[in-house]
């Protein structure tokens, strides 16, 4: 299950960072969509990012070694 939240927390930094390349600042999070600040989006960016480190380095995936390098903001 953690390889899937893993996963998870990659696609929801290549979204945001879309998003921020866009200039769209909106999320959806809990059923709910949210207008967000650019700070507020790199903000979240930066949370799912380091989630999806530390699984990384928790489970072992590194597979996803490359998508971490990647996927700095």
């Amino acid at each position: 299950m953690r390889l899937h939240l893993t996963d998870y927390h990659l696609e929801a930094c290549r979204n945001i960072r879309e998003q921020l390349t866009n200039k769209d600042f909106q999320i959806i999070e809990n059923g709910e969509t949210l207008t967000l600040t650019k700070e507020e989006m790199q903000t979240k960016f930066q949370e799912h990012f380091k989630e999806a480190e530390r699984l990384v380095k928790e489970t072992g995936y590194h597979r996803r070694d490359k998508e971490l390098k990647v996927s700095k903001v």
